[in-house]
C-alpha cells in the first residue's frame, strides 16, 4: 500500500469514529488491589475499525480514550493494548478536580502482566498556601511525600524552590530526593540563570539563558554527566545538541510551519540521519498525526489523535512497526 493512500485511510477513520459512543464499566472489589474503579468500555464495532488501520508494515499498538468532566479538565484516561488480535484493558487514570478546576486527586490502575497484581497509585495535592504545594502518593504500604517551597521576589517572580520527597514503607523512613534551585533574573526581568543543588545525589544542576531583544537565543543545561545547549531562531528552538557521559554527541533539528508548530524533528547521531519525527496538524493547529521513522531500516511508527468539539484530546491510537 502507498504511503498517501495510508495517510488517507488513517485520517477517514479518524473522521468516521467521531460517533462512536462509549458505556462505562464497574470492576469489582475482588481483593485489596482492586479498588471500585469505573473503566470504559469499547463498543463493539470499534474493534474492528482500528483493526482495519494494520497493513503490512504497521500493527496495531493500543487505543487511549479520553473524557473530560468540563472542557479542558481532563478527568479518565483509559488504554487499551492489543493482545492477539484482541483490545484488552492495561491501565487507566482518573483525575479529580476542586471547583476552582485545581487537581487535587489522581489515581493510576494497571492491569499489566508483568506486575504480580494488579497495581494502584494514589496521589493528592494539597496547596495549604500559595507558597507551599504537597504531593502525596501511595502504592500499596508505600507513601512518597514531596514538599514544595516557593519564595517569590517584590515582582512575583520565583527566586527560590525547594523540593523534599520523603518515602515511608514498613515503618521506615528516608529522603528520596531533596533538591533546592535558585532563579535569578536581568533586568527586563527574564530568568538568566538556574541553579539546583541536589543534595540527595551531590549534583548541582546549571541552566543559563541568552536573549536577543528580549527573544530566548541559547539556553545551556550542565549536571553530572550531561550536557545540552539549545540554540533558539526567532524564539524558537533550532538546534539541540546532547552529551552524555560517554561523550557521545546527539544532535536533534528542529523545522516549524507558518504558525510556529513543530513539524520536524531530526536526530543525528556520529553524523548520520538515524531518526526523523514528522508532526501534521488540522487546519484548527491541532495535531492529528504523528510518525517517527526510522531513517537506518525504514520502520516508522504512527499515532493518530481525534478530537471533541471542545478541542480537547478525545482518542488516541498508536500503530507499531511490525517487525
Amino acid at each position: 500500500m502507498k504511503k498517501t493512500t495510508i495517510t488517507i485511510v488513517l485520517l477517514s477513520f479518524l473522521f468516521a469514529c467521531g460517533t462512536s459512543k462509549s458505556t462505562s464499566k464497574t470492576q469489582t472489589n475482588n481483593s485489596k488491589y482492586q479498588p471500585f474503579i469505573s473503566y470504559q468500555k469499547l463498543p463493539k464495532n470499534t474493534f474492528k475499525k482500528v483493526f482495519r488501520l494494520e497493513s503490512n508494515m504497521h500493527r496495531l499498538g493500543q487505543v487511549t480514550f479520553y473524557t473530560y468532566s468540563s472542557p479542558h479538565n481532563l478527568y479518565k484516561e483509559t488504554t487499551y493494548e492489543n493482545k492477539d488480535g484482541k483490545l484488552v484493558f492495561k491501565y487507566e487514570s482518573g483525575y479529580h478536580y476542586h471547583s476552582n478546576d485545581t487537581l487535587i486527586s489522581q489515581y493510576e490502575y494497571s492491569e499489566i502482566p508483568s506486575y504480580k497484581h494488579p497495581q494502584l497509585i494514589e496521589y493528592k495535592y494539597l496547596h495549604p498556601s500559595d507558597s507551599v504545594k504537597i504531593t502525596i502518593q501511595t502504592i500499596d504500604d508505600q507513601v512518597d511525600s514531596t514538599f514544595f517551597r516557593t519564595s517569590r521576589n517584590t515582582l512575583g517572580k520565583i527566586i527560590k524552590r525547594s523540593e523534599i520527597t520523603r518515602r515511608t514503607y514498613n515503618g521506615r523512613n528516608r529522603t528520596r530526593k531533596f533538591l533546592v534551585t535558585n532563579y535569578f533574573y536581568n533586568k527586563s526581568g527574564n530568568i538568566i540563570k538556574e541553579i539546583s543543588i541536589d543534595k540527595k545525589y551531590r549534583d548541582t544542576i546549571e541552566t543559563n539563558y541568552e536573549y536577543l531583544n528580549a527573544q530566548i537565543l541559547k539556553r545551556t543545561y550542565k549536571s553530572k554527566g550531561y550536557q545540552s545547549t539549545e540554540n533558539y531562531k526567532r524564539g524558537l528552538l533550532d538546534i539541540e545538541e546532547n552529551i552524555s557521559g560517554e561523550n557521545e554527541k546527539v544532535i536533534n533539528k528542529y523545522s516549524y510551519n507558518n504558525q510556529g508548530k513543530e513539524v520536524l524533528q531530526q536526530k543525528i547521531k556520529k553524523g548520520k540521519l538515524v531518526y526523523s519525527y514528522k508532526t501534521t496538524y488540522n487546519k484548527k493547529g491541532l495535531k492529528i498525526k504523528y510518525d517517527m521513522i526510522n531513517e537506518i531500516d525504514g520502520t516508522s511508527g504512527i499515532w493518530l489523535y481525534k478530537y471533541n468539539k471542545s478541542g480537547d484530546l478525545k482518542y488516541k491510537i498508536d500503530l507499531y512497526a511490525k517487525e
